[in-house]
């Protein structure tokens, strides 16, 4: 699998994965699908939401 990230990359992210991992481990499965659910939603919110700011800019 190409990611077009680096060994080094993944060794940065390697360690994101495991502390998030952490995180989630206090999580039932229930409650984890709602935050991914959530994260999913929120991430496509922010830059929709930066896209409405600049188009109200540009009028």
């Amino acid at each position: 699998m190409t990611t077009g990230h680096t060994a080094v990359d993944h060794l940065v992210l390697a360690g994101t994965r495991r502390r998030l991992g952490e995180l989630l481990s206090g999580y039932s499965e229930a409650e984890s699908a709602i935050l991914f659910d959530f994260s999913h939603r929120a991430a496509a919110a922010c830059p929709e939401a930066t896209d409405e700011l600049i188009d109200s800019r540009k009028g």
